[in-house]
């Protein structure tokens, strides 16, 4: 049998994602009140993200963008972007562009339906 070591209020409501960064140090969290968090593995909380004011958040998983709701019902978006993994992504709340980076040495530019607007040459 398990038992828990720890536990904290991380978001009020639900969590509606979370993820292990590649070694294991530190998780991400966001969470239906809008909020984006970064814990460290002894579950202190590092940082916040994003506002309350966000009804959606982006993030990426190897080749993929994602876009998910932070409505428990509404549909997650998701799409690959880069031959490769992706190293950055950014969203430009005033007109509502992604650009996103990746080990393919390329940025891209989507809107955020996941079309794809503008393609950078290898550098």
């Amino acid at each position: 049998m398990g038992c828990i070591e720890k536990s904290a209020e991380a978001h009020k409501g639900a969590v509606l994602a979370r993820r292990w960064n590649y070694d294991g140090t530190a998780l991400i969290t966001a969470g239906e009140d809008g909020h984006v968090k970064i814990w460290s593995k002894s579950g202190l909380l590092r940082s916040t993200l994003a506002s309350p004011d966000s009804d959606r958040i982006l993030y990426t998983s190897g080749r993929l963008l994602i876009i998910r709701p932070l409505q428990p019902s509404a549909k997650v978006q998701q799409w690959k972007s880069h031959d490769g993994t992706i190293l950055k992504a950014d969203w430009n709340s005033v007109n509502d562009l992604i650009l996103s980076s990746g080990e393919d040495c390329k940025y891209k530019v989507w809107d955020s339906y996941g079309r794809l607007l503008y393609t950078s040459l290898s550098s």
